[in-house]
C-alpha cells in the first residue's frame, strides 16, 4: 500500500506503512537506508531494527526516511508507550520531511493500537536528542506533533510523550494493594 503524504502539507514524497507487515521492499531499502547513513552499529542486530520499523518516506522510489518504534512499559507514567525514532537522510533533510513522517506514523501505531488491545499501547513517546528541535521550540505540547513535554531523561534528553485518545493510566493510588511503591 502507497499512500500521498497530506496535500496541506506540500511535501512531495511517498508514506509507506510497515508495522507488523514484514514488507521485504521496506526491509531492503531500509537497510540501504541505515547503512547508507553510516546507522548501523557492529554489534546492531538489523533483525531487531526490521521489526521496529514503522513507516518510511519514499522521493522517487529511494527511502529518504524511516520512523521505527519499539513497545515497552515506561516505569514512571506505569503505561505502554511506543518509544519513538525518526531518522531522515542528510541529503533530504531540507525537506522538512521528519513531522509529516512522525504524524503518519503516529496515525499507523495509533490504530494498529486499538485493533490490538491485548498489547495495552497507550501513546507515543519520545526522547528528544535533536538539539535543533529543543533550541527551535521550547512550547510544553508542540503544535504540530501534539508531543507534550512530561520530564528529562537522566542524560538531561528531553523526554516527551503523546498519548492516544483511547489511551489510558492505571487506577492505582499510593499505599493500596497493587500500587507500585515510588522510586
Amino acid at each position: 500500500m502507497t499512500e500521498r503524504s497530506p496535500p496541506e502539507l506540500q511535501i512531495p514524497v511517498d508514506f509507506r506503512p510497515a508495522w507488523q507487515l514484514a514488507d521485504s521492499q521496506i526491509a531492503q531499502d531500509a537497510v540501504a537506508f541505515w547503512e547508507r547513513n553510516n546507522m548501523l552499529s557492529p554489534n546492531a542486530s538489523v533483525e531487531e531494527r526490521l521489526s521496529q520499523v514503522v513507516c518510511a518516506a519514499y522521493d522517487e522510489g529511494q527511502m529518504i526516511a524511516i520512523a521505527t518504534a519499539n513497545i515497552r512499559e515506561v516505569d514512571f507514567l506505569r503505561a505502554n508507550l511506543a518509544m519513538f525514532r525518526v531518522s531522515v537522510d542528510r541529503n533530504a533533510r531540507h525537506k522538512r520531511v521528519s513531522t509529516a513522517l512522525s504524524l503518519y506514523a503516529f496515525d499507523v501505531l495509533e490504530r494498529w493500537s486499538q485493533e490490538h488491545p491485548e498489547a495495552q499501547l497507550m501513546g507515543i513517546g519520545a526522547v528528544i536528542q535533536s538539539r535543533a528541535l529543543v533550541e527551535h521550540d521550547n512550547h510544553a505540547v508542540w503544535p504540530d506533533t501534539k508531543l507534550t513535554f512530561v520530564g528529562y531523561t537522566n542524560d538531561g534528553y528531553q523526554f516527551r510523550v503523546r498519548w492516544f485518545p483511547h489511551g489510558t493510566i492505571p487506577r492505582l493510588w499510593p499505599g493500596e494493594a497493587g500500587a507500585k511503591p515510588a522510586k
